[in-house]
């Protein structure tokens, strides 16, 4: 301990040293060589040994931080750590932010995806653990677990939508013991399973085998913990997921009704206009509206059937429909020359080197009506003469 700076260790008072059925713990006193008394303890577990317990070297990087020698130490497995972390949500007089940050961290170890928690818990005790999550919130978590982080860590950790999803992985990961032989999954399971951020009630009750009032009520109580934000009637949103983003709902909104993102929302994602829209524009086969909900507002707008194409998956992920940048240039003129002019003043546009004039002239000509074919058709070359004279000093800006 003199490696690094301690110069004598004081010894418990074992008189008054803390002694349960279950701890064993004394407080201890190092005195460094600049006079400072640093108060720790040493504590030692009644609980009994909870297998695997396995015997490995520290790692490295923890070794450095405190300038130690290699050493091998005894300790718990991932199975082993987790279960006394439930068992600690349970039987603590007061639930502390610090067992859901170690079952986070515990949730990526592979050994983790066969926890089997339903052999050591009772349905009830799980239940009650998982009760116990809601009462922490982000305060207690930043006051009690980042505030002893390294630094590095805490500006990864020290952010209220992580802590939101740190309570879904733990939520999920205790509820995963409440899967009974008929298939009953848990709720944090279920939506695990989805694989999206974006998901139906009727989604969860199908997978977790329960009925849709029984799963839509699980989900409300994520809801009013903040866990989960209800989009319209029977659809969810984990916005804390880092695959979110509000272009998901599109086809979720739009119905039994094709549907894909266009217009300006589509030509600002493709950098073609640089102003943010603050509605996400959609064409669709269904009558023009407006949905709002608590991630967005959406505008939809009535494309006829026959002029319904020009659209893929964005960036090939299959997460959402997008007009291509051709389609989303032509679909605003084509609706700038119906009844209410809609998209008939458009913001300074740049068309790229992607851009195809050629394909957007092709477009043009499928418009359905004819008076409207030939306005869409003006209004295309007009703006193609202003870009080429904004070009004439970039060569091959447009093709």
């Amino acid at each position: 301990m003199q490696t690094v700076g301690i110069e004598s260790v004081r010894p418990p008072d074992v008189s008054r040293a803390k002694q349960t059925e279950t701890v064993q713990r004394f407080k201890v006193h190092l005195l460094t060589g600049a006079g400072e008394d640093l108060s720790t303890k040493i504590e030692f577990s009644r609980r009994g040994m909870d297998a695997p317990v396995l015997a490995e070297p520290v790692l490295p990087q923890v070794l450095a931080a405190y300038r130690t020698a290699p050493l091998i130490l005894v300790h718990y497995g991932a199975q082993a750590a987790a279960r006394q972390k439930v068992h600690a949500l349970m039987t603590r007089r007061q639930p502390e932010a610090r067992d859901l940050f170690d079952l986070y961290v515990l949730s990526s170890r592979p050994e983790m995806s066969d926890l089997e928690l339903a052999r050591t818990f009772s349905r009830e005790e799980l239940r009650q653990a998982v009760e116990r999550t809601y009462s922490l919130d982000y305060e207690r978590y930043r006051d009690t677990v980042v505030s002893f982080l390294r630094n590095e860590d805490q500006e990864v950790y020290d952010r209220s939508e992580l802590w939101v999803q740190i309570r879904l992985v733990a939520i999920s990961l205790i509820e995963s013991g409440l899967q009974d032989e008929g298939g009953d999954l848990s709720v944090g399971k279920a939506i695990q399973l989805t694989g999206r951020p974006v998901f139906t009630s009727r989604e969860i009750a199908s997978l977790r085998g329960s009925s849709l009032s029984s799963a839509s009520q699980a989900l409300a109580r994520l809801e009013r913990d903040g866990l989960l934000i209800r989009a319209s009637r029977g659809l969810w949103c984990d916005v804390t997921d880092p695959r979110f983003s509000p272009f998901l709902l599109v086809a979720y909104l739009a119905g039994s009704h094709r549907a894909y993102v266009s217009f300006f929302s589509a030509l600002h994602l493709y950098g073609i206009i640089s102003q943010i829209p603050r509605v996400i524009y959609v064409a669709s086969t269904a009558h023009t509206r407006i949905v709002k909900t608590p991630v967005g507002t959406y505008s939809f707008h009535r494309i006829h059937p026959e002029f319904f194409s020009g659209f893929d998956w964005y960036r090939d992920r299959q997460t959402f429909l997008i007009a291509s940048r051709e389609k989303a240039l032509v679909d605003c003129l084509y609706l700038s020359g119906r009844k209410g002019k809609r998209f008939g003043h458009l913001p300074e546009i740049e068309l790229d080197s992607d851009f195809s004039i050629s394909k957007a002239r092709q477009l043009a000509r499928r418009v359905p009506y004819g008076k409207i074919r030939k306005y869409v058709q003006g209004k295309l070359d007009s703006l193609v003469k202003f870009q080429k004279l904004r070009a004439d000093a970039t060569t091959g800006a447009i093709r």
